[in-house]
């Protein structure tokens, strides 16, 4: 029994798990979506009080262009409260390693689809087969509109036992969701079931006077048969219809909520389930990392676009045809690499069609924001727009038409490059652009030294790396400024790993039993001068190979590595090793929209685009100062940090690690054994490419502006030739710029449902502020509230000569009692509210 004279309910949830893509491909994954549904409406008709759940919008959304018919008759079950829509995302994702602004999609063209063609919303999150759940995802969740959520991962017995399984889930802001990790699994056998319903009985959340059952058979479809209809039956008659009765996750949650109001607090991520698949599969990490960042820039070029000249070339619906196909690849089988090799050439056939559309929307877009800017002069000119809402100085490689290399108007640094290339620095303004322009007469490239190269050390005004002629690996990264060896054992170590485990690396912690490391390198100069100094790094593992260009640029503090690696090898991962000269270390990893913070015990841990590790360190003279390094890179997800060596330990190290790949067999499950005299297909075989960046840095990875220099790395500044014709606006100007530093404009696109601005913030240090959001060539700023780790959606809209902002929710509905402001005058720089293209 319950608290007071409430009775004891088991709520059973019919389902049908569906894995829309995994050991078929996705039309195989549409043909399962049919015939479910069809035996569920047809199992629904003949059982009067059951109901059933469903999931995944994107299997709504096959349903009604297979069969329009029975997707009209679950909308008549929707409305008798028969069918449960739940979940509330495109599909399932993968609880990890998309970004947070995925989520933020998943959540506003899954709901927004629920709503336009089944009339309802769902407010259950649902991802009952994801490998583990970031904790910031609470606060997501809530304001896409879910207000609690079901996850069966991890496993209590062997992965992760909870305080208890039902539970307020907390948010880094303060956002919570109301979460049940129910007893069982979310499959039940075809049979009888009797046994399963009782352990959800005997394991029922403490004190709530309610548990969950979930049943349904298979893994791939099917969902409740009549055999667990009678098996219901038959324990009905024992216990009573009230005591177990079909339901509804919302009805599970109300009724909790009513019996029990002290439920536990938890404010952490919840982890880990299968470690495997935060590295199987380079290739659909690398596809989905460049999709989030490429469709977020070409959105607020494209928004910027239309916001100054009052029209729009591409629509909201060609972006949201693009978010979808990258939406759908964030399933959870499909982007953890688990899936068998064909469903990633159905992978790579989408990405490549996001790249074609996204390439046209890119070109006309710069093409019209060019043709407003003043692109005249002598000689050759770029356009180069800046999606980051600060000022940024980036090096750009462009390949001038004619022999000249001289910067002409903004005299930028330059750099002549082998092959006819030019490096240049660029300063652009934040979210706007500026004017290249070159002049072919009395060209020149630079003068002095600003990075340079001494045998095999690279050097710039801050740091001093030198390389191992042998092993390539990096003997000593010395900081110049704060006089500290940044590394306790040579860095930039290619360790070669032990990995038997299965694709998912099921019971795995961790990679730690080292077979080798690639060596025997070839070591040369590849170039240097007054922006870049750069080795060409050569070395081997087996019948592999991985080719480096290790650089450092000048007034830069990050070294950047630029690899190639061709791999043949099976049955081994491959790590990049920096064990940093650190006592005391705090572990912090980018998680979608904010930041998890983990003990260096050598776990494998997922991460986004960077990875921190701050402590103690010592200069040579023995001096004590705050240090750490950043670890940035720009398709990697899978991460290690193990702390060596006692407190009072003053050779203590933090050997802090990235998995580049893992070369298990495609889609190999435990507890199938692996089989030497049988032919498998390996994942990460031949050729991969990608850039870190190793940033070290006083004080802890916000003094660092570490999540800064990751955007740097991953956004892309979009550069396009100019036709040098005067334009409206001037040479280098900014739309947005925002401050202070930690405030992030993550999103700005058009309205889904009008002719306005929708800008989304994104609080990334941790820290109470209020962000000023400054308009220059509107001549205006706004100030908002912004608490810790917040991310907050505004509405902008023109009326007359006032801009307003309210605030919205992910869904892009008005927040009733959110934020409205009115932006106040600024320092005006020309009067352009609208400028003709």
């Amino acid at each position: 029994m319950g608290e007071g004279s409430q009775p004891f309910r088991v709520f059973l949830i019919a389902n049908a798990h569906i894995d829309l893509a995994w050991l078929w491909r996705r039309e195989e994954g549409r043909r399962v979506v049919l015939k479910t549904v069809r035996e569920m409406v047809r199992l629904l008709e003949q059982v009067p009080d059951l109901t059933f759940s469903f999931s995944q919008v994107q299997a709504y959304q096959w349903l009604e262009e297979e069969d329009p018919a029975l997707f009209d008759r679950v909308k008549e079950l929707i409305r008798d409260g028969r069918w449960h829509v739940v979940g509330g995302m495109w599909v399932e994702p993968d609880c990890n390693l998309p970004a947070g602004e995925s989520f933020a999609r998943q959540l506003l063209y899954g709901q927004r689809y629920l709503r336009q063609k089944l009339g309802v919303q769902a407010t259950v999150g649902y991802n009952v087969d994801s490998f583990g759940h970031a904790g910031t995802l609470p606060q997501l969740l809530l304001k896409g509109g879910l207000e609690s959520y079901v996850f069966f991962r991890p496993d209590p017995q062997r992965e992760a036992a909870l305080d208890e399984d039902l539970f307020l889930w907390q948010a880094p802001d303060g956002s919570t969701v109301f979460a049940c990790r129910p007893p069982n699994h979310y499959c039940s056998s075809g049979g009888g079931i009797e046994g399963w319903l009782l352990n959800a009985v005997a394991h029922a959340p403490e004190r709530a006077g309610v548990s969950l059952c979930f049943f349904g058979f298979g893994d791939h479809g099917g969902g409740p048969t009549a055999e667990n209809i009678a098996s219901i039956r038959r324990l009905q008659e024992k216990l009573g219809s009230n005591s177990l009765c079909f339901g509804s996750l919302a009805q599970f949650f109300e009724l909790a909520r009513a019996t029990r109001a002290d439920y536990p607090i938890r404010r952490a991520e919840l982890q880990h389930h299968s470690p495997g698949c935060y590295s199987a599969h380079s290739a659909i990490k690398r596809w989905n990392r460049w999709a989030e960042q490429e469709l977020a820039a070409i959105e607020k070029a494209h928004a910027v676009m239309a916001a100054l000249s009052g029209s729009s070339i591409a629509g909201t619906k060609a972006f949201e045809h693009l978010w979808r196909l990258v939406l759908f690849n964030q399933f959870h089988d499909v982007l953890a690499g688990t899936c068998i090799p064909e469903v990633y050439e159905d992978a790579e056939r989408d990405y490549a069609e996001v790249r074609r559309i996204a390439s046209g929307i890119r070109g006309s877009v710069l093409e019209r924001l060019c043709s407003m800017t003043d692109t005249t002069g002598d000689g050759e000119a770029w356009f180069v727009f800046n999606p980051c809402a600060w000022a940024r100085v980036a090096y750009l490689e462009l390949e001038p038409e004619g022999q000249g290399a001289a910067l002409g108007a903004l005299a930028a640094p330059a750099q002549r490059l082998p092959g006819g290339k030019v490096l240049v620095q660029a300063e652009v303004p934040a979210l706007g652009a500026t004017v290249l322009q070159y002049s072919c007469q009395g060209a020149h490239c630079g003068a002095g030294r600003g990075a340079r190269v001494a045998g095999m050390c690279l050097e710039n005004e801050f740091l001093r790396l030198e390389v191992d002629p042998e092993s390539g690996e990096w003997l000593s990264l010395f900081d110049k400024t704060n006089d500290v060896e940044v590394l306790a054992q040579p860095g930039n170590r290619l360790v070669v790993l032990d990995d038997p485990s299965d694709t998912w690396s099921h019971g795995v912690r961790g990679y730690h039993t080292a077979v080798g490391r690639f060596a025997g390198a070839n070591v040369s100069i590849l170039e240097e001068g007054p922006l870049r100094a750069s080795l060409s790094v050569k070395r081997f593992f087996g019948r592999s190979c991985a080719r480096e260009r290790i650089s450092l640029y000048a007034g830069s503090r990050v070294v950047e590595v630029e690899m190639t690696l061709d791999w043949h090898e099976t049955r081994k991962a491959v790590k990049v090793s920096f064990p940093l000269a650190l006592q005391y270390p705090v572990c912090t990893y980018e998680a979608p929209y904010g930041v998890a913070v983990r003990v260096p015990n050598g776990e494998e841990e997922p991460g986004q685009t960077w990875v921190d590790a701050s402590g103690v360190a010592r200069s040579r003279n023995g001096h004590v100062l705050l240090y750490g390094a950043s670890l940035i890179n720009d398709c990697k997800y899978g991460f290690d940090i193990k702390s060596y060596g006692g407190y009072d330990d003053v050779g203590a190290y933090a050997d802090l690690r990235m998995t580049i790949l893992r070369s298990a067999p495609f889609a190999f499950h435990d507890p199938r054994q692996f089989d030497p005299d049988e032919t498998y297909q390996f994942l990460d075989q031949g050729e991969q490419q990608f850039r870190y960046w190793l940033l070290p840095h006083t004080g802890s990875w916000k003094d660092a502006r570490t999540p800064q220099e990751a955007h740097a790395l991953n956004a892309p500044l979009l550069v396009c030739r100019a036709k040098g014709l005067p334009g409206a606006l001037p040479r280098s100007w900014s739309f947005l710029e925002a401050h202070p530093k930690g405030v992030e404009v993550s999103t700005l696109k058009m309205g889904e449902d009008g002719e306005w601005l929708v800008l989304r913030l994104w609080e990334t240090l941790g820290r109470d502020c209020v962000a000023r959001l400054t308009f220059g060539l509107w001549g205006c700023s706004l100030t908002v509230p912004l608490a810790h780790h917040e991310v907050k959606t505004l509405r902008l809209r023109k009326d007359g000569g006032r801009l307003l902002a309210d605030e919205l929710n992910l869904l892009e509905d008005t927040c009733t009692g959110g934020y409205q402001g009115e932006a106040e005058p600024h320092v005006r720089h020309g009067d352009h509210t609208e400028v003709d293209g």
